[in-house]
């Protein structure tokens, strides 16, 4: 690069001859030309001198870098070493069960509980992380009722927070029997309405249509919901002041929206 300067100052001082030699004619058009060139070459001058300062603060900061470079090397190697020191190997290793405590200041008893495996454990990919187990926590949802609308039944911690006057007589199990009901008629409803028109069978085209045509009318496209009609052709299930009960429930612990649309059609929307 320095060598490409300098070869452009050694033009630069041949043109500055050049326009000397030039001037000795008393022609205006050549003295015009030589005002031009002098131009010129006063602007060259001024940006090889600005490239030649730009080169010299690249090359500081290049040196800058590969100094910057080594330091963070070093810290690394040093965090390493640092590490190392802080936690060994040889802590991760299982502890004899006699020298667990295994009960908390309370005097709860944490034998039943299942803990994660320790990390060395994980490192070869062995082990999984155990899922919780007991009555308190659901087991993970089937692949069948990711794949469909699903509305969750209703745990009893949850039926315990709902409002005496909502619920009545009704108990954990009447309500998870409706919820059963509606995910049977979600699962008949969305098994076809997902489906593409030329993909459904002659026998249901005709609800398949209504269902479309229900989803442009009461502005519901891309929402999951049922109508009282759904429940009465699909579940073979009257809706009754019980029912209507259930799904206030249902609406207090966020499974399901209420909505009425053209003044009298009821939607149950999904959440």
């Amino acid at each position: 690069m320095d060598k490409i300067i300098e070869e452009q100052i050694k033009r630069t001082e041949l043109l500055m001859k050049a326009l000397e030699i030039v001037k000795i004619s008393d022609n205006p058009i050549v003295e015009h030309l030589c005002s031009d060139i002098r131009d010129s070459i006063f602007h060259a001058e001024a940006l090889l001198g600005k490239r030649r300062e730009l080169l010299s603060q690249k090359k500081k900061l290049n040196e800058e870098f590969v100094e910057l470079k080594k330091r963070c090397n070093a810290l690394a190697d040093r965090s390493e070493e640092i590490n190392q020191g802080l936690f060994p190997e040889q802590s991760y290793q299982s502890v004899p069960a006699e020298n667990v405590e295994t009960t908390s200041a309370n005097g709860q008893n944490f034998n039943s509980f299942e803990v994660s495996p320790c990390p060395t454990a994980w490192a070869n990919g062995a082990l999984d992380t155990p899922m919780p187990k007991g009555q308190h926590f659901r087991q993970p949802f089937t692949s069948e009722e990711t794949l469909q609308p699903h509305i969750r039944p209703l745990h009893p911690n949850e039926m315990e927070s709902v409002p005496t006057y909502m619920k009545g007589r009704l108990t954990c199990e009447n309500i998870n029997s409706f919820v059963a009901v509606l995910n049977s008629v979600l699962k008949q409803k969305y098994s076809i309405v997902k489906l593409k028109r030329k993909d459904v069978k002659r026998k249901d085209l005709i609800q398949y249509s209504a269902w479309k045509s229900q989803e442009e009318e009461y502005k519901m496209t891309g929402q999951i919901f049922l109508t009282v009609e759904d429940l009465r052709n699909l579940g073979n299930y009257k809706m009754d002041k019980s029912a209507d009960k259930i799904t206030q429930i249902l609406r207090h612990t966020k499974r399901l929206r209420q909505t009425r649309v053209l003044g009298k059609v009821v939607l149950y929307i999904v959440i």
